[in-house]
């Protein structure tokens, strides 16, 4: 009888760590499959008519992204093992990559673009594979003569068989990409299971196994994946005692925080532990702390060389934590509490900072004379893992019970999901022992525990395939972490959230306020940027995003004067680019700027200012700084940085953001930032709250209708039920609010608006991932000129100038429905003479008007 083999890679494995067997297989595309077909399976009913799967990436735009060009997934494993390359010496001892996929140069992006998209990662992924390679050979010396390639090419049994001969040949000291196969016993018969782990490099004389990172944190993920290559090495048997050590290859986390990596170049660290915890580390905000200190402690969580202190708070390679000895002991650190040393002499770190800015290599060298922990504050807690052997069983028994099913099971799924904690493996142990009843216990229970493996729109759309009809789509934000635990809180919120009206604040007249100045130019703007893992110019960290494109609009008293759609062709930008386009946005000194999500274009137009002052800082290093030096002084004189500053922050003090009228924002902060209508009368609810400044509607037929005051009872708890409050609350949103969002609602409802755009879905593109495709792919070479030119650049223009004329578009919803309620306000519009004034309503006449704060 045939031996029937199923492949368990890492990207497969690592999903049994979230105690669901019932989501191991077939759950790719999960919101996608779940909006076609299973939640109709389950509940006889479509899934909600406002959601559907050309609106789940739209769903996302208010998580927060991470570096995630390389996602580690099936497909893009797929796309790699595909790759036919072959490693070159080049004489100066170096390995280059020979690339043997086929890449159309002259692409029709708008039929192909995916499929090229893809290559174009493929492209980076091998220039990065290859680069870190070279990197580890110079770091130890290694003679190219004694590296030896695995290709990944190569069936599983070659790979496997190579691997074995590599270790054998006394010539080879550096495996790359060696794989290891761990043969479970049969099951079901004849079927067994091929447990395949990969490494980056095995190197044969230090008895070490290196990972690679695309990214510039370490995580604790990391020791999970090393757990899975350690017990399938283990399993395997062939190599056990010949390999000692583990360590991870990844982007230099100094030279990322201190942006010392050139264009189109790579700084590479070699990590042996992990910062221990699910989230990226952030910079401390303990301002009694020097900056300095904080820095590098930052740098030293991030390269996870914080958890290899000892308790004599000695950096200690051999620690206890690092990742062989903690997968060897079985556990997985985890961080419970992080203290600087106040009591340190301070006074020390500041050389060792400066050090460490002028190499950014020496992270160890830092680290070895680091005392600014205090070990016994510094608490690391161990999570006990299960054996391995129980993991293979677990995968056995769901591919027999999952995996063939045509549909998902919804009762194992919630049976799973029900159990209290995320690290409660008590109900997959039941269920090995088939002592589940069928999953009956997980029907009623009230508990729902969904793993972060799961994200933004996905998780909500795997909760309302749980729950069902009950549960609506509104963001996952308006949950406590203690709600998101349990299925009646979650729809107590829900329904809470849910009978708060449409109502529009007064404060939100007094944060547009500016742009009903008398005769005053407003400028309009939008940027669209694009990035890749390495730089794009000097002094830029790896994935950080440039601006590439803007479109302008300036309006005076709402008259359009003149617009602006500018793109740069990535292929060769320039810093002198970058400025030329915040020139733009100034508009010869506009006296207000619009934007919706100002974080963004702020901290762009920032981070020009800084690219300047650093090529105008190394002018005297490189050719390239002086022409630029040069360049800049014809554009703006001589005191140029002085100036292009002057112009970044005018620009920055003086831009309305119309985000700020949607997003919620948190009770606890509010009456801070917004004082003068916060202030409650004695005895009385606050002034926020107040009927005279809250109005509600409703909508109607291509119009929205005014709700009397009296059908609703004002208070910061019914207004606020998820501790956030709106200057302009629409139901129809659910707790969403880009802008994207927002024009939905505003075509959905046909609203009479004098400003209309183009439909995003009928745009060739559509959101700002997709530009940012097409920016990369250029800016790969991937894109020819003509096609750039005549096909991209017009469609790029369109798409950036309709996010413009959206906002305009928003800005006019926002007065549509204060003129229905207070059509007074014609009287202000584009007449105000001052902003010194701010909108309030008379409590006498119930009119607006106009006073001091």
């Amino acid at each position: 009888m045939q031996n029937d083999k199923i492949i368990i890679k890492w990207s497969l494995f690592k999903k049994v760590f979230y105690n669901n067997p019932a989501m191991l297989f077939k759950t790719e595309e999960l919101a996608e499959r779940i909006i076609e077909k299973e939640y109709f399976n389950v509940w006889n009913m479509p899934i909600d008519a406002q959601i559907n799967t050309n609106d789940i990436e739209e769903f996302d735009d208010d998580e927060e992204q991470d570096e995630n060009i390389f996602k580690t997934n099936e497909k893009f494993e797929k796309a790699i093992s595909s790759v036919e390359v072959d490693f070159v010496l080049k004489d100066n001892d170096t390995f280059q990559t020979q690339i043997k996929h086929n890449v159309v140069q002259q692409v029709d992006l708008f039929a192909e673009g995916k499929e090229t998209y893809i290559h174009m990662q493929v492209d980076s992924y091998m220039k990065y594979f290859k680069d870190a390679i070279n990197w580890y050979i110079s770091k130890y010396k290694v003679p190219t003569q004694q590296v030896a390639f695995v290709k990944n090419t190569a069936s599983l049994e070659d790979k496997a068989f190579l691997t074995q001969q590599y270790f054998t040949d006394p010539n080879v000291r550096l495996i790359v990409n060696p794989h290891f196969v761990y043969t479970s016993d049969e099951f079901d018969g004849s079927k067994t299971m091929d447990f395949v782990a990969n490494g980056f490099l095995w190197d044969k004389t230090l008895q070490k196994l290196v990972d690679l990172s695309y990214v510039t944190t370490t995580k604790r993920i990391n020791y999970y994946k090393f757990y899975f290559i350690h017990n399938v090495i283990k399993s395997q048997g062939i190599f056990n005692g010949y390999i000692n050590n583990y360590s991870l290859v990844m982007i230099n986390p100094a030279a990322a925080f201190l942006k010392t990596i050139k264009q189109g170049s790579m700084q590479f660290y070699e990590a042996f532990a992990a910062h221990p915890a699910d989230a990226k580390p952030t910079k401390s905000k303990a301002t009694k702390t020097l900056e300095n200190i904080r820095d590098i402690d930052f740098i030293a969580r991030c390269s996870g060389c914080a958890t290899l202190f000892n308790y004599a708070n000695i950096f200690d390679y051999n620690s206890g934590y690092n990742f062989f000895n903690a997968i060897s002991e079985n556990f997985i650190p985890e961080i419970s509490s992080t203290k600087l040393n106040k009591e340190a002499d301070i006074e020390t770190a500041s050389p060792h900072t400066l050090a460490l800015r002028l190499d950014s290599n020496n992270i160890d060298e830092l680290m070895k004379v680091w005392r600014y922990y205090d070990r016994e504050k510094l608490k690391i807690d161990k999570t006990f893992l299960p054996k391995f052997d129980n993991l293979v069983k677990i995968f056995q028994k769901a591919y027999l019970e999952f995996r063939n099913e045509d549909t998902l099971n919804w009762n194992a799924i919630k049976y799973f999901y029900s159990v209290e904690g995320l690290k409660n493996s008590s109900l997959v142990d039941e269920w090995l022992l088939d002592r589940h009843g069928n999953y009956s216990s997980g029907k009623n229970s009230t508990s729902i525990n969904i793993p972060p493996i799961y994200t933004g729109v996905e998780r909500n759309i795997l909760a309302k395939y749980i729950i069902g009809p009950n549960f609506d789509l509104y963001t996952y934000k308006i949950y406590s972490d203690k709600e998101k635990r349990d299925i009646v809180s979650m729809l107590n919120k829900i329904n809470r959230v849910k009978n708060v009206p449409n109502y529009l604040n007064i404060e939100a007249l007094n944060i547009i306020k500016p742009l009903h100045l008398r005769d005053k130019r407003i400028c309009w703007y939008d940027y669209e940027g694009f990035m890749d893992v390495y730089p794009i110019l000097d002094f830029v960290a790896p994935y950080a995003q440039i601006i590439n494109q803007v479109s302008v609009i300036v309006t005076k008293n709402g008259i359009e004067q003149e617009k602006q759609n500018i793109v740069v062709d990535t292929k060769n930008i320039q810093l002198l680019d970058l400025v030329k386009i915040i020139i733009a946005v100034y508009a010869n000194k506009a006296d207000y700027y619009v934007v919706y999500n100002k974080s963004y274009e702020n901290a762009r137009n920032k981070d020009v200012v800084k690219l300047v002052n650093a090529y105008t800082l190394n002018k005297d290093k490189d050719l390239k700084y002086q022409i630029f030096v040069d360049q800049m002084t014809e554009l703006l004189g001589k005191n140029y940085k002085i100036i292009f500053e002057q112009m970044v922050n005018h620009i920055n003090n003086n831009t309305i953001d119309l985000l700020d009228v949607f997003k919620g924002k948190s009770i606890n902060t509010y009456d801070e930032t917004y004082p003068h209508i916060f202030e409650p009368e004695s005895g009385e609810v606050s002034d926020y709250s107040h009927p005279e400044n809250i109005s509600l509607f409703k909508e109607g037929f291509k119009s929205l209708q005014i709700l009397a005051k009296n059908s609703f009872k004002y208070t910061i708890e019914n207004l606020a039920p998820h501790n956030k409050v709106h200057f302009l609350n629409i139901q129809w949103l659910k707790g969403y609010s880009s802008i994207k969002t927002v024009e939905k609602y505003i075509t959905n409802f046909d609203l009479p608006l004098k400003t209309k755009i183009t439909p995003y879905k009928e745009l060739v593109i559509q959101k700002g991932t997709m530009a940012m495709e097409k920016a990369t792919l250029r800016y790969c070479n991937l894109i020819g000129d003509q096609t750039w030119n005549n096909s991209q650049v017009p469609e790029l223009k369109r798409y950036c100038e309709n996010d413009v004329r959206a906002m305009i578009m928003v800005y006019e919803l926002i007065m549509y429905v204060a003129r229905l309620i207070h059509p007074e306000i014609d009287e202000y519009e584009y007449k105000l003479e001052s902003t010194d004034l701010n909108y309030f309503i008379d409590k006498n006449t119930n009119k607006l008007i106009t006073k001091t704060p």
